[in-house]
């Protein structure tokens, strides 16, 4: 990109007329004109000021940063098996407890329910019976739920976030590939007690129009750091 679309980009970017872009640096509104039409370019303290005023680069300005970029991918985020693992465990006790009620239920004969060898009053066999099923199907419904839920994002990709020198790269159901020009804001939740070993959360990264969330993943204190250090590198603009 050259330095007559890198200010028609700054200014389109910010909802600037010619006028209220020239008003902003000082100059006419022919001076902007000629260097969208690159007729004409700014002087340096002109460069200095869009550089300071609208958080961009001399480099990335002037175009001179492009050359040393590398569009190589890298892996940065991996999902976390935390989650799944948890509701995998769910899943093999409710479908024991759910199993052994429906197992208890069919105990029951014309005399009661037998507990232990015990056998209930007649009265109430019908009730408890009707209740075993009730909460051993419930407890495999859960079982299935848990399982769905463990499936779904195992079969996630195991690289959640990859990056190279222009931006970043989610894994979706389409992969969306975020500039670094774009990122607003990048933050990090973690989501587990500061006791456990085992690092995982969410990662937030904002842009201009959407908020875009990243989730199970493993480090994310980490990869937050790794984000804003890549776009800081690569557009030299600051970020929180």
């Amino acid at each position: 990109m050259n330095l007559a679309e890198q200010i028609i980009k700054i200014r389109t970017d910010n909802n600037l007329t010619q006028d209220q872009f020239a008003e902003s640096l000082f100059v006419t509104r022919q001076a902007v004109s000629k260097w969208e039409r690159a007729i004409s370019i700014p002087d340096v303290e002109v460069l200095k000021n869009i550089s300071i005023k609208y958080r961009i680069s001399l480099n990335v300005l002037l175009g001179t940063l492009e050359a040393s970029k590398n569009d190589k991918k890298k892996a940065l985020a991996y999902k976390s098996f935390f989650y799944p693992l948890l509701e995998l465990l769910g899943c093999i006790g409710c479908s024991f407890i759910g199993v052994y009620m429906l197992t208890q239920a069919k105990y029951s004969n014309d005399d009661g329910i037998k507990y232990n060898g015990q056998s209930m009053p007649s009265s109430h066999s019908n009730i408890d019976n009707t209740i075993l099923y009730g909460v051993g199907i419930l407890f495999l419904v859960l079982a299935v739920i848990a399982f769905l839920l463990s499936f779904f994002v195992l079969i996630k990709p195991l690289v959640m976030i990859s990056y190279n020198d222009y931006g970043i790269f989610i894994k979706r159901k389409k992969r969306l590939f975020i500039p670094y020009e774009d990122i607003t804001e990048c933050k990090a939740k973690q989501a587990h007690s500061p006791r456990m070993n085992y690092s995982f959360g969410k990662i937030y990264i904002y842009t201009k129009k959407k908020c875009y969330k990243v989730g199970t993943i493993r480090n994310v204190d980490d990869i937050k750091g790794e984000i804003i250090y890549q776009k800081t590198k690569n557009t030299v603009s600051e970020i929180n």
